[in-house]
């Protein structure tokens, strides 16, 4: 009790302390938590990407238009042991901005990567695409499926229209989760009404991709057939999964810096919170004594003897 009255006695200065023991705490659970998050999806990442060249127009990870005929091009080089166009384009034509992987709608061929892709997709609820799909079906990633609260057999609306979904998938922590997908020829004209009209009066939209994911052949190097990829395609930029986890690792690394460095801030200013409130009690300790505070009793032995009593030189003495 004796405590409790000391912490009320000193509201203020209690709830400051208090507050910043809280955020100090707080600040290092959640910010060491997200750093965690953050270098499993990077580590997940790394592992898709891993067996795959990505080839984009101009940059990489770039969403400009490139012909199918590339795919033809880059099918013919030595060490391709498959090639698979995609179409990659927003979910939300004018997305949020926010923390989170953004979601997308990816138009692939389904069987395309003819046996070389590893990364595995498994099933939630429903099937996968098939290359015989067509139309306004979709295949859900975890985390939109969740977000939407859609399973196998129900419906989504996408960009305003309504979507059969055909299966949900599992969590995989990278960037499947977030993805939407549909078969090649939708997303096509869904990419086609994105592009500005000057652009897309020249294009079809059966001719179109965004996106080229090359498997090379078995005992293939990557950065070989990348550079054969761009040699050979004009104005091309590829991604191998060796320069993913370069780029992006070196990315992880800042951040997770800037995370612990400033979960360290705060778990300093909380400890200086505790510091300091220990010092101000041991201090007003003997403060409240000396000033007759709630030490010195009355009645006890050294009130007694300090009292001037009758018959002394006191003030009472005849």
């Amino acid at each position: 009790m004796r405590i409790l009255r000391e912490l009320s006695r000193r509201k203020l200065r209690t709830s400051l302390t208090i507050t910043g023991i809280t955020i100090g705490i707080w600040a290092l659970v959640v910010f060491s938590s997200l750093a965690n998050q953050i270098n499993g999806l990077v580590g997940m990442g790394s592992e898709y990407f891993a067996d795959k060249i990505v080839v984009t127009d101009g940059m990489a990870f770039g969403s400009s238009p490139m012909r199918l005929d590339d795919v033809e091009i880059i099918a013919g080089l030595d060490g391709v042991g498959a090639v698979q166009p995609k179409v990659e384009i927003p979910w939300d034509p004018d997305p949020a901005i926010g923390f989170g992987a953004p979601d997308f709608l990816v138009g692939t061929i389904p069987g395309a990567d003819a046996g070389f892709e590893t990364f595995t997709l498994e099933l939630a609820t429903g099937r996968q695409l098939i290359a015989e799909d067509t139309g306004n079906v979709v295949v859900l990633g975890s985390t939109i499926a969740r977000k939407y609260g859609v399973v196998a057999g129900g419906t989504v609306d996408i960009r305003g229209e309504s979507f059969e979904v055909l299966g949900t998938l599992q969590p995989t922590l990278t960037s499947p989760d977030t993805n939407g997908f549909i078969p090649l020829s939708t997303a096509q004209a869904l990419y086609l009404g994105d592009l500005p009209p000057l652009v897309a009066e020249s294009l079809q939209a059966d001719e179109l991709a965004n996106q080229i994911v090359v498997f090379p052949e078995v005992g293939a190097d990557p950065t070989t057939v990348a550079a054969a990829i761009e040699a050979a395609v004009e104005n091309s930029a590829t991604m191998t999964g060796a320069e993913f986890s370069e780029t992006v690792g070196a990315t992880t690394v800042i951040f997770n810096a800037i995370i612990i460095g400033v979960a360290a801030i705060s778990l300093i200013v909380g400890g200086l919170s505790v510091i300091n409130t220990m010092a101000m009690s041991v201090a007003s300790g003997p403060a409240r004594s000396a000033s007759g505070g709630p030490s010195a009793a009355p009645g006890d032995a050294s009130s007694a003897s300090s009292s001037p009593r009758p018959g002394s030189s006191g003030c009472w003495a005849a």
